[in-house]
């Protein structure tokens, strides 16, 4: 299956659904599909889709960049090694995915150049039926074009509703944990002191899962992803807990 990316709308389709990412995941994307194929460094992809325009962001908000553009290759139906990421070396986008949309057009208009048959000489009753015939369509046309764009202008505005992005900044290590938190998050200490006591006496299945995200923490109530591995890392699984209710030490 090829998948078709518009740069200038951000917009990955297929030939059932239309995905919407955000701005930064689309630069990102554009950057790839031009060097598909290619290995990427970490450094030259923050350099080319983030620094050249003047952003400064962590190493952690380049990798769930590239989490969020795995996730939304999965929904339009490519396999999952479309994006990888060797160790030590960079990323690599398999070529032949996903087309710009500008390149498409491209192609697209020399096949039906190449396609159209010699132009043949028809009598008047020919001419005038085949533009009444078409005059008659285009009332037809501009309703289903008037259509898709309000089908595309709601799906845009919904998920633009739906989609929060999230920044997670680590904030210590602890025995042998790592514990993250959003920017700006109050009662940090206390909800890690909850987390802490509730993994420690196992009760919460903890395993090797090591890496702590605190989302929210509100009277009497923590929530958090525990994960094997940072989110957006190939091949790390999360489990979401919520804690309810005070600890007792």
């Amino acid at each position: 299956m090829r998948v078709y990316f518009e740069p200038e709308n951000c917009i990955l389709s297929n030939d059932k659904k239309s995905i919407k990412i955000t701005l930064q995941e689309g630069r990102c994307l554009d950057y790839l599909v031009r060097n598909e194929g290619k290995i990427i460094r970490r450094e030259k992809l923050l350099e080319e889709c983030w620094v050249k325009r003047g952003v400064t962001v962590s190493d952690s908000a380049v990798r769930q960049s590239l989490y969020r553009l795995r996730r939304a290759f999965e929904d339009a139906g490519l396999p999952a090694n479309t994006l990888t990421t060797q160790a030590r070396k960079g990323h690599i986008l398999q070529a032949g995915y996903i087309i710009l949309l500008t390149d498409l057009a491209s192609h697209n208009r020399g096949d039906i150049e190449s396609s159209v048959p010699p132009v043949v000489k028809q009598d008047t009753y020919r001419h005038t039926n085949h533009y009444s015939t078409v005059t008659s369509l285009l009332p037809i046309a501009k309703f289903l074009s008037l259509s898709v764009i309000l089908f595309l202008a709601g799906f845009y505005t919904r998920q633009q509703n739906m989609i929060t992005e999230v920044n997670y900044h680590q904030a210590e290590e602890k025995e042998g944990r790592f514990y993250f938190y959003r920017k700006n998050q109050a009662h940090y200490g206390s909800a890690a002191a909850k987390i802490s006591y509730w993994l420690d006496n196992k009760l919460v299945n903890a395993s090797d899962m090591k890496y702590v995200y605190l989302n929210n923490s509100r009277t009497g109530n923590t929530s958090f992803y525990l994960c094997n591995g940072e989110i957006g890392n190939e091949g790390s699984n999360c489990t979401s807990v919520t804690v309810i209710g005070d600890y007792h030490s």
